[in-house]
Formats: C-alpha cells, sequence, structure tokens
C-alpha cells in the first residue's frame, strides 16, 4: 500500500494532480454546456457536428507543434497561460449564455479557443510530471492520473500517450 500513493508525496505533484482534477472538470462542464447550447439555438445535429469540428480540428492539427513548443518554452508558465485561457473561455460561455440570442459564431469561437489551448496544456503537463515526481515513481504517478487521462480522452481532450 505504500508503493500505491508514492508520487502523491512529492507536493509539486499533488498540486498538479488536483489542479488537473478541477481543470477537467472544468473542461468536461463547458464542453457540454457548449454543446446543449447549440443544439438549443440550431435545433440541428449539423450544428453540433461544426462544433466538434471547432473544438477537435485545433486539436488535430496542432497536437505536433504543442509539443515542440512545450519541450522548448517554460512549461509553469506555458501552463499558467493555457489553463488561463481555458478559464476564460468557460466566463466567455457564461457571459453568451445569458444573453438572450447568443451569437453562433461566438460559441464555435470557443470552442475554437479551447481547441487550440488543449494540446499545450496536455504536451506540457506530460513533459513536466516526471521533473515533480521522479522516474520511481511512474507506475503510481500513471495510476494515479490515469482516470484523469481516461476521463479526459472521453470528453475529447485527449492525453498524450507518452508521458515522456
Amino acid at each position: 500500500m505504500r508503493k500505491t500513493f508514492l508520487a502523491l508525496r512529492n507536493r509539486n505533484f499533488r498540486l498538479f494532480f488536483v489542479g488537473q482534477l478541477i481543470s477537467n472538470t472544468g473542461n468536461w462542464l463547458t464542453n457540454v454546456a457548449l454543446t446543449l447550447l447549440v443544439l438549443k439555438i440550431t435545433g440541428s445535429g449539423l450544428g453540433v457536428g461544426i462544433l466538434a469540428g471547432f473544438q477537435f480540428g485545433p486539436i488535430l492539427l496542432l497536437s505536433a507543434w504543442a509539443g515542440a513548443i512545450a519541450d522548448r518554452s517554460d512549461k509553469r508558465r506555458l501552463l499558467l497561460v493555457t489553463q488561463s485561457l481555458e478559464m476564460a473561455q468557460s466566463v466567455g460561455l457564461a457571459a453568451l449564455a445569458f444573453m438572450p440570442r447568443p451569437p453562433l459564431a461566438g460559441l464555435y469561437a470557443l470552442a475554437a479557443v479551447g481547441g487550440i489551448c488543449s494540446p499545450s496544456t496536455t504536451r506540457c503537463g506530460a513533459r513536466s510530471s516526471p521533473r515533480w515526481s521522479g522516474p520511481r515513481t511512474f507506475p503510481t504517478r500513471w495510476s494515479s492520473t490515469a482516470p484523469s487521462s481516461t476521463s479526459r480522452a472521453c470528453s475529447g481532450r485527449p492525453w498524450p500517450a507518452s508521458w515522456w
């Protein structure tokens, strides 16, 4: 039982783990709210499909470059910037949702912002994790973030396969 939570003994990894848990929950809520709002406005699956294109298109196109950017930049600063932009996306969604007739283009733009931020966030977190807790904690580090990674993938925000 001692080795099960070995990675969580490291303060930096605990902060990262809790932060990712909160961030992923916010991303799920934002994705569900965006989808339901677009469906309510358009009343069609086509509108939701276009939304999915704006959400996942940037992930598909930018994932390769996001890894290179994460390798060459200050990971802490990059995480702070991308997480702040994702928080701004949620605030923007709240502002649009309270409008009597939210513009569809604004909702699509918010989805694109989330899609643009996601690859950098995931690559940067994956590359920082080993530094925070060391190589001997890999099994526990992986198992403590596996539910988060799996849920990210299910919510449409894939986590990289490699932690290194």
